[in-house]
C-alpha cells in the first residue's frame, strides 16, 4: 500500500494530461502485459510492463530489476536496483519510485515538468569529542532536488529498455524527448529510430529482431569487439492466459 499511495496521488496532480502534445511521432507499445529479461550494458535485468489501468489514470505500471549505474556515473546519486516506475501510453515518464530509498520523481505542476529526488550519501562529520579518536565518519543519504522543465519525456538511461518495448519489426519510425534524470544536469536530448536503426542521445545504434518482430538485441556497431552488445533480450515472456471457467 505504501508504494501505490504515492502513484495515486500522481494521477490526482497530473490528470493523465498530455503534455506532450506538441510531439509528432511518439512511439507506442502494445496495451496488453509485456515481460522480458535478458542484459542491459553486459547486467541481468528484468522488467514487467502492466496494462493501462484506471487506478492510473490510463498510465502503466513499469517494475524493474536490474543493475543501476554507479554512482560516478549519475552524478554522485546511488539509485535502487528495483524501481517502480509510472509510464505514460508513449512510455514517457509520469512518475519514478524508488522504493525505499531517496529517489523519486513526480510532475512539479500540471503541464510544467517534473521535480526530481536524488539520492546522495555524504560523509557525517564525527562529533566534537571524537575528534582524534580513531574512529571514522560514516555515510548517510541526503536528498538533491532539482526541477526539470518542459514535455513529458523518456528516461534516457533506460532507453535500450523502452526501445525493446516499442519497437516491432514492421512497425512506424518514432521520435521522442529524452532526459537524463539522475544523471548530471543537461539539456534534453532525443530517441529516434528508423527501421533497424536508432539513435539514443545521439549515439548509433543497430536493432536485431528476433523471429516473432520484437527486439532481440541492441548493438552499438561502433563499440570496441566484446562491448557492442548495449541490450540482449534473453526471453520475452508471454503471459499465461487466463483460466476457462
Amino acid at each position: 500500500m505504501r508504494l501505490i499511495l504515492p502513484l495515486l496521488a500522481v494521477v490526482l496532480l497530473c490528470g493523465g494530461t498530455d503534455l506532450g502534445a506538441g510531439e509528432v511521432v511518439l512511439p507506442t507499445a502494445p496495451a496488453g502485459v509485456l515481460e522480458c529479461h535478458g542484459t542491459l550494458a553486459g547486467e541481468r535485468f528484468w522488467l514487467r510492463l502492466e496494462t493501462p489501468s484506471k487506478e492510473f489514470g490510463g498510465n502503466r505500471v513499469m517494475n524493474l530489476l536490474y543493475t543501476p549505474p554507479v554512482p560516478a556515473m549519475v552524478a554522485g546519486a546511488r539509485l535502487p536496483d528495483c524501481p517502480r516506475l509510472l509510464l505514460d501510453l508513449h512510455l514517457r515518464l509520469v512518475a519514478y519510485n524508488g522504493r525505499g530509498t531517496l529517489n523519486q520523481i513526480v510532475p512539479a505542476g500540471k503541464g510544467s515538468g517534473y521535480s526530481v529526488v536524488r539520492e546522495l550519501w555524504v560523509k557525517e562529520e564525527l562529533p566534537a569529542d571524537q575528534a582524534g579518536t580513531g574512529k571514522s565518519a560514516g555515510e548517510v543519504p541526503r536528498e538533491q532536488r532539482r526541477t526539470i522543465t518542459g514535455a513529458r519525456t523518456w528516461d534516457v538511461r533506460l532507453a535500450p529498455l523502452l526501445v525493446a518495448l516499442a519497437w516491432r519489426k514492421s512497425g512506424p519510425e518514432a521520435s521522442v524527448r529524452a532526459m537524463d534524470f539522475f544523471g548530471p544536469a543537461g539539456e534534453a536530448t532525443v530517441v529516434t529510430w528508423q527501421g533497424d536503426t536508432v539513435s539514443i542521445a545521439g549515439r548509433a545504434l543497430r536493432i536485431e529482431a528476433g523471429a516473432d518482430g520484437r527486439v532481440r538485441r541492441i548493438l552499438d556497431p561502433a563499440a570496441a569487439p566484446g562491448s557492442a552488445t548495449v541490450l540482449d533480450v534473453a526471453a520475452w515472456i508471454d503471459p499465461a492466459p487466463a483460466p476457462t471457467p
